[in-house]
């Protein structure tokens, strides 16, 4: 019998049953959390739960949810779960929702609240840590964030102009015209692919200081720091510039920037020559500038070299790795981020 909101009366059989699922839900979902879970334990999940809905002794049902129960506590302060049961249901059910070999991405600032055992990943919090459902341990330690996949792009992208590098220079019958665009094509996307990776890494800077800082942060450093007008309730978004300059004075809580052109050689030329050549490629215009009457942006993007993007790549590694030593003291949240290898291109360890 049960109640007009359809929840069972304490103590009646679907009541045990239902408890003796939650309990075994709880249970399940620290075990994929706890990074303990294995195919065998999801089948023993499968057949105790098999077992509750077939199960018709209320004696047998109580005694199981007792002894359940007591794993549950014991498991809960062996992990300092911080966790409420109905959290841990509701993403066993969104584990649920998979498909066969697909692992759960979640945030680690998230993780962190839940159970203290993410807490000493040596991961920022705003990135999302691979989590297996099924315990089948291939993909159990992926870590992913949107620099570290974006500066993979731009090390792929790299190693493919390498190859084309001398085409860019050659004309007529010496290099094929396939062969002359394919590399200019591959200059251009290298360059904007480092653009790319230095503003997603100098977001990633204030997601994890806003993760981090909480409720001490005032609503104008959020707004600033999240490019969003709390006011208007609309986007107000930070050139990339100020986002270099600034983000590192607001993390660090200073008066003034830290790092600024004349004291950073690579602030300097990805703010100028990298920025000349990326904004000619994703603002591509024959319109001559109004003070040169020259269309440079059009020229720019037809007098690429190897050389740019060379420059471009080197100075956006190491404005990275200098932002990130200043903001974070070492380079623990970054071990993703590689220089070129002695012979030119990136190795193969980039991409593992």
């Amino acid at each position: 019998m049960a109640t007009e909101n359809h929840h069972p009366i304490r103590g009646t059989r679907e009541w045990l049953r239902e408890e003796c699922l939650r309990t075994l839900d709880e249970a399940h979902a620290l075990e994929i959390l706890g990074r303990s879970m294995t195919p065998e334990r999801a089948e023993t999940f499968s057949s105790l739960r098999e077992f509750v809905r077939l199960c018709t002794s209320q004696t047998e049902l109580r005694e199981s949810m007792t002894v359940w129960r007591q794993d549950v506590a014991k498991m809960r302060r062996k992990g300092k779960i911080l966790a409420s049961q109905q959290q841990l249901i509701d993403f066993l059910h969104f584990c649920a929702t998979l498909g066969p070999g697909e692992i759960v991405y979640a945030r680690k600032a998230l993780l962190t609240k839940m159970l203290p055992l993410y807490d000493s990943m040596p991961f920022p919090l705003h990135a999302q840590i691979g989590i297996d459902p099924q315990g089948r341990g291939s993909r159990a330690n992926v870590m992913r964030t949107l620099e570290s996949t974006l500066f993979e792009d731009m090390c792929a992208l790299f190693n493919l102009a390498w190859i084309y590098r001398d085409k860019g220079a050659q004309e007529g019958e010496v290099c094929p015209n396939k062969e002359r665009k394919a590399a200019f094509a591959l200059f251009r996307a290298t360059i904007s692919a480092a653009f790319y990776l230095v503003e997603s890494y100098i977001n990633g800077v204030a997601c994890h200081y806003l993760a981090s800082a909480g409720s001490a942060v005032d609503q104008k450093t959020r707004d600033y720091l999240s490019e969003w007008d709390s006011v208007r309730k609309r986007p107000k978004f930070v050139r990339t510039r100020d986002k270099l300059v600034h983000y590192p004075r607001v993390v660090l809580g200073l008066d003034h920037p830290p790092l600024q052109e004349n004291n950073c050689p690579e602030l300097a030329f990805i703010t100028t020559r990298a920025k000349q050549l990326r904004d000619s490629i994703v603002h591509a215009s024959p319109i001559p500038d109004p003070a040169s009457l020259q269309p440079e942006k059009e020229a720019a993007v037809y007098s690429l070299k190897f050389l740019d993007v060379e420059q471009t790549v080197d100075n956006a590694i190491e404005l990275v790795s200098k932002i990130e030593a200043l903001v974070h003291g070492n380079l623990e949240f970054t071990p993703w981020l590689k220089k070129r290898g002695p012979l030119g291109p990136f190795s193969e360890e980039v991409f593992e």
